[in-house]
């Protein structure tokens, strides 16, 4: 009976800490909705980035939208809309993603790094969005952004990108359209030697070589850093097509404007082999390294590349090259072939340090074991280094190339 009594004691001693508990959980809420009201802009941003860590992509734009409708200064409504626009952009709604953007920049009294974020959404909606008519709309409305906001880099991006998508829905005029703008608008961006050469590809397909020379042109007033890997891939396609009279003509047109480049010799002979005008080339360009110094280096890069090709029609020309240097120039031998005295040096230092090292571990080698296996003590790092050492050379760079 006594512990009966103790036990219902006890019981009801827990009761009011069990109530204490109860409230507590009752209240919590409340309080917590108390100080977040529905009216509140705060509360709404804070909805919309717990429903966007939950991934409730769907929850987090209806409160960004109740942000929008509760903002009471620019600042805050275009906060509000740019993250919109992100979870917009993330659920593929591109056309009202692109409305949000476009409504965050035309907000009032916007802090710089708001109104540049604005701006690259844009951006990012012109230059990366699958849809064609959005792809297009944000391009257009980039017209309007100030150039603090949107890099040269961007637009030529965008222009890009058009140029895919009107390509890939069968707008082949539209395309090219975009990239000749791309082209002749920001020649010096990456995003203009992609665009170059997916011209040149198309022309080269089509068999438009006047296309072709006016696109060369065009990049050549310029001078962009990708012109000469133009020239030589025109002039490849050219050839490999049959046209080798037309990439004769623009190797001729590169050698004059670069005599010194080893590439544009080399490229231009297999057009003017394939022409039946090798030795007419060939003369004409030992003359002009006559007048040009320094231009006999091309000529002998020609005659190296001929030299070591595995074709042995190659071979009798680039004898022929090598006499006409030396006929037109007797100290180009001495310039392509003679070693001075730094070369000498240090091929005889290479050799020292090697027969140095070969002698002095002559004394631990007493047979063939020895030499190939080291009598088997190599450690593993070393016998790594060995390995890296013997198959990493000129000849197995070669091969990769």
């Amino acid at each position: 009976m006594a512990r009966i009594r103790a036990s219902s004691g006890s019981l009801s001693s827990t009761r009011p800490l069990s109530r204490a508990l109860i409230a507590l959980a009752v209240l919590l809420p409340i309080l917590a909705a108390a100080q977040a009201q529905p009216g509140d802009y705060a509360a709404a941003v804070q909805d919309a980035r717990q429903a966007v860590r939950v991934g409730r992509f769907d929850l987090a734009a209806v409160a960004y939208d109740r942000a929008v409708g509760l903002a009471k200064t620019g600042p805050e409504r275009a906060d509000a809309l740019l993250g919109k626009g992100q979870i917009l952009w993330l659920v593929r709604r591109y056309a009202d993603s692109l409305d949000a953007y476009r409504k965050a920049a035309d907000q009032p009294d916007l802090a710089a790094f708001q109104r540049r974020a604005a701006w690259q959404g844009v951006v990012r909606l012109a230059g990366d969005a699958p849809d064609l008519p959005v792809a297009k709309a944000a391009a257009d409305a980039l017209a309007a952004a100030p150039a603090t906001d949107v890099t040269d880099a961007d637009r030529a991006s965008v222009l890009a990108h058009l140029g895919d998508l009107h390509l890939a829905a069968g707008d082949k005029t539209s395309a090219i359209d975009s990239w000749r703008r791309l082209v002749d608008l920001y020649p010096q961006q990456s995003a203009a030697r992609f665009a170059s050469q997916r011209l040149l590809e198309i022309y080269l397909a089509e068999h438009h070589p006047a296309d072709v020379r006016a696109l060369l042109e065009a990049v050549r007033r310029v001078g962009p850093s990708y012109a000469d890997d133009l020239y030589l891939s025109a002039m490849d396609g050219l050839t490999q097509s049959g046209d080798a009279a037309e990439a004769a003509k623009l190797g001729d047109d590169l050698l004059a404007w670069h005599p010194l480049s080893p590439l544009a010799w080399h490229a231009a002979w297999p057009a003017h082999r394939k022409l039946g005008d090798a030795d007419a080339f060939l003369k004409r360009a030992l003359d002009a390294a006559a007048k040009q110094p320094g231009a006999e280096q091309g000529l002998a890069a020609l005659a190296d590349t001929l030299a070591v090709s595995m074709a042995p029609e190659d071979w009798p020309p680039s004898l022929a090259l090598y006499e006409r240097l030396l006929a037109a120039d007797p100290q180009t031998a001495g310039r392509l072939i003679s070693l001075h005295s730094p070369d000498i040096a240090i091929i005889a230092i290479y050799f020292a340090m090697v027969l140095g090292i070969g002698f002095y571990l002559r004394r631990y080698t007493k047979s063939g074991k020895d030499f190939f296996l080291a009598g088997r003590e190599i450690t593993a790092w070393v016998a790594g280094l060995s390995f890296v050492s013997a198959n990493l050379g000129a000849l197995e760079l070669m091969g990769w190339a």
